[in-house]
């Protein structure tokens, strides 16, 4: 089951996009053939979160998909998703003299950190039956995550190599300062990355909603029951009381 943003006290997917930090030097604002785009990117070990308890879960994924105008998945014993941290810098050269000021980008270096993670719920034990045929589930996510940003990054690259071509130099107009000049190759920046990123998202939600569609979730609890339920009696015992409790609290 994928998890949105927000919903969760540990957070969500972010895209913490700061400020860009630059490395400045007088230097003349003609165009350089040299500048580049590099990309920094680490990839955490998945994190494996086992304390939540189905309700907990249940609840976050329906409150998720209802954002997101989906139909609730009844119970819901496992989440994943992919939290993303990235920090652009900028190092460019600047000229100021009798006729304003100018810049130009040398290189832009996007640090990005993955940080992906599972919840299984705290009902099913490690090792268990129930926790494999879960944990395989959200698996599925995770190599989705991985796929999709893989894609995007070199896409990415692509992109932002070529907006160093088209635009390398940013120079003053009428009174703007060095720090307007500043913010607009900022602005133009965010604009790019967050373009992607919005492309990125969107096809990353499309297909989390292919793998968590309701004959998924059928098909997964149905083998769960056929397969685990008979073999760990006391864990399907446990399971159920909490659903039943959950269900007593709502009124059902």
């Amino acid at each position: 089951m994928r998890f949105l943003p927000n919903l969760l006290l540990a957070g969500f997917y972010v895209f913490l996009l700061c400020l860009p930090k630059e490395t400045i030097a007088a230097v003349s604002c003609q165009p350089d053939r040299n500048a580049k785009v590099t990309l920094d990117i680490k990839v955490n070990d998945i994190e494996i979160i086992e304390n939540r308890s189905i309700i907990d879960l249940t609840y976050v994924s329906n409150s998720s998909r209802e954002e997101q105008n989906l139909p609730a998945l009844g119970i819901t014993y496992g989440l994943a998703y992919d939290k993303v941290e990235s920090n652009p810098k900028i190092n460019y050269s600047y000229k100021t003299d009798e006729s304003g000021f100018c810049l130009r980008v040398n290189e832009i270096v996007l640090e990005v950190t993955y940080m992906p993670v599972i919840y299984i719920a705290r009902e099913y034990p490690r090792g268990s039956c129930h926790y494999n045929h879960v944990m395989k589930h959200e698996l599925q996510h995770v190599a989705m995550y991985q796929d999709v940003r893989d894609r995007y990054l070199r896409r990415m690259d692509r992109r932002l190599t070529l907006y160093l071509k088209t635009n390398q130099v940013y120079s003053s107009r009428g009174n703007e300062t060095r720090e307007d000049v500043l913010e607009k190759m900022q602005r133009d920046l965010f604009q790019e990355i967050s373009d992607i990123k919005q492309a990125m998202d969107e096809e990353r939600d499309l297909k989390n909603s292919k793998i968590d569609s309701p004959e998924s979730y059928k098909a997964i609890a149905m083998r769960i029951e056929d397969l685990c339920d008979k073999v760990y009696p006391q864990i399907a015992e446990n399971r159920d009381a909490v659903i039943r409790k959950y269900f007593k609290s709502k009124g059902y």
